[in-house]
């Protein structure tokens, strides 16, 4: 194959003059020449790297700026630094046999493969050069590099500037931690590493959430509330007591009147939530049969009646004088797991305990982690590369509180006896299922308990028949 499909230059720039397009081109074709020859012999470092920065590499192990990790990505081209930094790389990698397969292969760092891949040394070199590293890939946190503490990456994430001393003082702020959880370590280190650029969505966002979590609730409050601390209150009390929005709104509105003007509490249950919402963790509404027979998603997003009762998906409401609209009849909440297995990484708190079964010894014949048990070493065995990475995560089933077999043990149709026919109805202010006085009716005939009207429901008595007891065949019949 020749050169030109071996090529890794970028695009060209628009040119200024015949010099620097000359230039250009010439570091182009040594670039090319350099990639070219890699593929062959593989030496340990380019020739035409400074001795300077060869000492810097094996004494520092890395270059301590990131800048020369995005000169592919803004056009540079493959400049001596980023050569130097890629051969950083390779030697900090094969420097940690944990961290390299059998077949002396790593991962590839590089935009397509984003570490899922591993190639051999030269591969992992060329696609480098050709592709770069992955965006924010400042960490090696792939290859064995512990993130700094995140104190020497955001200088105010755990402490308050004191003027007359310069320095940081530690502060217990909870928020300030919950702010650079949500946002992630890549985007915490690329904002503030790069603070004289203009900032782009997430950036924006998250000066917006350390603004919200730094600044009082009003001037002068004593309290030390923060727009985001008064928030997250506000929302938790409305879900432990069940408020409705129309009451919240009411709660804000009042606190607002009592609290002095010029304040920066949120205005009423929209504007709190979208607030919070910048935190992530969000959520997705996925409608559903009325009798949970089947989730109108994927190939039945455009379903109008559930493929297997029948049951239609809307009903029709009156939206106005003469008009009508067709409303969802059940939705459900689901709750995607990939951000939030995410967030436990990107906090230094639990991030840790996620690599608690791979970094901490275990006592042979103890239990104390479900790493100790038969299933878990099972499953490694039969997946070795899985089990060789120590953040990868294994998901496990919990069968407590329904049977393995498919039976609905929720709502109205739990017992398997009544089905259709139970008497079991919903609290109205609760909103749960509710069995009281279905049980009077498995009473003899004669007992006194079933023309009791004052004990059970009030004025009721209980003439029914007990259901006759079903075979296993019986119920699935």
């Amino acid at each position: 194959m020749g050169l030109s499909a071996r090529s890794s230059a970028p695009s060209e720039m628009p040119s200024k003059g015949n010099g620097e397009r000359e230039t250009r081109e010439g570091d182009r074709e040594a670039s090319d020449i350099r990639v070219h020859h890699l593929r062959r012999s593989r030496p340990p470092i380019p020739i035409c790297i400074p001795l300077f920065i060869l000492v810097a590499i094996f004494v520092h192990g890395k270059l301590s700026s990131p800048s020369w990790i995005i000169d592919v990505h803004e056009q540079r081209g493959i400049t001596n630094e980023f050569i130097c930094g890629v051969e950083s790389f390779i030697h900090y990698v094969c420097a940690r046999p944990q961290f390299t397969q059998d077949d002396e292969t790593l991962r590839c760092p590089c935009v397509k493969c984003r570490c899922r891949k591993f190639l051999s040394v030269d591969d992992v070199k060329l696609h480098l050069y050709q592709k770069g590293f992955m965006a924010h890939y400042y960490y090696w946190t792939c290859h064995g590099e512990d993130e700094p503490p995140m104190e020497s990456q955001v200088r105010t994430s755990t402490g308050a500037y004191n003027e007359a001393q310069g320095v940081y003082e530690d502060n217990p702020n909870p928020y300030d931690a919950m702010v650079m959880d949500g946002v992630g370590p890549s985007v915490r280190a690329h904002t503030l590493e790069n603070e004289e650029e203009e900032p782009n969505v997430d950036a924006q966002n998250f000066y917006e959430m350390l603004d919200n979590a730094r600044t009082l609730i009003y001037d002068g409050c004593t309290t030390d509330h923060t727009e985001l601390s008064t928030a997250m209150r506000m929302l938790s009390i409305k879900a432990d007591f069940n408020l409705p929005k129309q009451c919240y709104n009411a709660w804000v509105k009042l606190i607002n009147e009592l609290i002095p003007e010029g304040n920066r509490m949120p205005k009423d249950f929209y504007r709190t939530k979208k607030m919070v919402s910048k935190l992530g963790l969000g959520f997705q509404k996925i409608y559903c049969c009325v009798n949970m027979c089947m989730l109108y998603f994927k190939d039945d997003t455009n379903a109008t009646e559930c493929k297997f009762c029948h049951a239609p998906r809307y009903t029709s409401r009156k939206v106005g004088p003469g008009r009508r609209k067709d409303v969802p009849i059940k939705r459900m909440w689901y709750l995607p797991i990939t951000p939030r297995l995410q967030r436990l990484y990107a906090s230094k708190t639990t991030a840790g305990e996620m690599r608690w079964h791979y970094e901490n010894p275990q006592e042979l014949g103890v239990l104390s982690h479900p790493s100790d048990g038969e299933a878990w070493k099972h499953f490694d065995n039969v997946h070795p590369d899985f089990a060789r990475e120590p953040r990868n995560v294994r998901l496990g089933l919990c069968a407590d509180g329904f049977t393995p077999y498919g039976w609905m043990t929720v709502g109205k149709l739990a017992c398997s006896y009544c089905m259709e026919n139970s008497k079991a109805f919903t609290l109205k202010h609760g909103r749960k299922t509710s069995f009281f006085d279905c049980h009077r009716i498995f009473l003899p005939m004669n007992h006194p308990f079933r023309r009791n009207r004052g004990a059970f429901v009030k004025n009721k008595i209980e003439k029914g028949r007990p259901p006759p007891r079903l075979s296993g065949d019986g119920i699935w019949g």
